[in-house]
């Protein structure tokens, strides 16, 4: 994914706007933050684009990633139980 920076003082309201449209567009489509946009972020200001080999190492990362994240959804919602506990 690329980043972004604002070229406005509104980089806030932008920022959540922009969150906001992409949460509501991933509930009927299956495409990258990319797709959404078109390529296109007024206002905003690319300043990094990801090198292919670095991002392949982090990809290696999503899985244990996606089960962290869930085991702390799950213990702030207080449904984890120690036997579901991941071991990293």
């Amino acid at each position: 994914m690329e980043v972004y920076v604002s070229t406005t003082k509104e980089a806030a309201a932008i920022g959540g706007a922009l969150l906001a449209k992409w949460a509501r567009w991933k509930m009927t489509n299956s495409g990258s933050f990319e797709d959404m946009t078109g390529g296109l972020m007024p206002g905003m200001t690319c300043v990094a684009k990801p090198h292919p080999e670095t991002a392949k190492v982090y990809e290696g990362f999503l899985e244990i990633y996606d089960a962290c994240e869930r085991q702390v959804v799950q213990r702030g919602q207080g449904h984890l139980k120690r036997e579901h506990s991941i071991k990293i």
